[in-house]
């Protein structure tokens, strides 16, 4: 990776703006799902799954990190709530699971599973 290029950064480009949404959650099997999506696309978010309007997570607003959607048994706070963990990150963060369940960050270099895995 060279840390030479010609052009405008992004931070030169979006300041402070955050360009990537990335959130955490579990299903009732206890998979673990991951979404990252670059607002910049325009990819739509779905922050409340459908459902009771009551159950509904109601606190969104861009920008703003939330990781208190889950309680002591990792239960979320509010039934609707699609994603319990999420945050806002204008760097370019690529997240795996290694070798050991462990889930980790990696910043602006990609990873590749090994075939197989």
């Amino acid at each position: 990776m060279s840390n030479y290029f010609l052009g405008n950064t992004q931070e030169q480009v979006l300041g402070d703006i955050p360009k990537f949404f990335y959130a955490l959650r579990r299903d009732t099997e206890g998979n673990l799902y991951f979404a990252r999506v670059n607002q910049i696309s325009g990819e739509p978010i779905t922050i409340n799954n459908i459902g009771d309007v009551d159950s509904n997570y109601e606190d969104f607003t861009f920008g703003t990190n939330y990781f208190d959607g889950i309680d002591e048994d990792h239960e979320p706070l509010k039934e609707n709530l699609k994603y319990p963990q999420y945050k806002w990150e204008a760097r370019d963060l690529y997240y795996y699971v290694n070798a050991e369940g462990e889930l980790v960050v990696r910043i602006n270099q990609k990873y590749t599973y090994s075939n197989g895995a």
